[in-house]
């Protein structure tokens, strides 16, 4: 897209590439805010999880507490990562739908 909007010139002075771009780009950056946030939330449900085993070990706390525990924070983390998806999803529909549209508008 960006080469495309680079070498056609009358492009350049409108808006609207700029625009189907900026989705594409910000589609992009909800894929990778997602995948930052289920990393993060994994290596923290591993550390609990490591933390709540040397628990057990030593007596501390018994298997049904410790798997309560362990769902109630994987539950807490659901809902993020799937959001973050759909909105990378609209970007990407949005800004497709956008480029057809203009390019077909314009007769580019």
């Amino acid at each position: 897209m960006l080469a495309f909007i680079g070498s056609v010139e009358s492009l350049r002075k409108q808006i609207w590439p700029f625009v189907v771009l900026a989705l594409f780009v910000l589609g992009l950056l909800f894929v990778a805010w997602g995948r930052a946030y289920v990393f993060h939330h994994m290596a923290n449900l591993l550390e609990v999880w490591d933390k709540q085993y040397d628990r057990l070990r030593a007596d501390q706390i018994d298997w049904n507490s410790m798997v309560q525990n362990s769902r109630a924070l994987v539950k807490k983390g659901g809902v993020v990562p799937m959001r973050l998806a759909y909105a990378s999803l609209v970007m990407f529909v949005v800004g497709l739908v956008a480029f057809c549209f203009f390019f077909y508008q314009f007769k580019i």
